[in-house]
């Protein structure tokens, strides 16, 4: 089974760049890895329409079976 970790828009910030090339380089080591940013849809208008294109375009960037963990940009269940 692939790793893939995709989220929306780019990571602008060089430091978080780096630890994420660095993270995805010791995980690949171990297990096959991809690595996605998808476009963020934040000229949509609304939040429900901005969250529903960005859910579509993460879900195309990922394989055909396996599971999907979500993260809250809050941190909460």
């Amino acid at each position: 089974m692939k790793v893939v970790f995709a989220w929306a828009g780019k990571t602008r910030n060089a430091a978080m760049r780096t630890l994420i090339g660095e993270y995805a380089k010791r995980i690949g080591r171990y297990h096959p890895l991809a690595v996605a940013e998808v476009r963020s849809a934040s000229g949509l208008g609304s939040p429900e329409a901005v969250r529903r294109k960005e859910g579509e375009n993460l879900l195309a960037t990922l394989p055909e079976k396996g599971y999907v963990t979500a993260l809250s940009p809050d941190g909460k269940l």
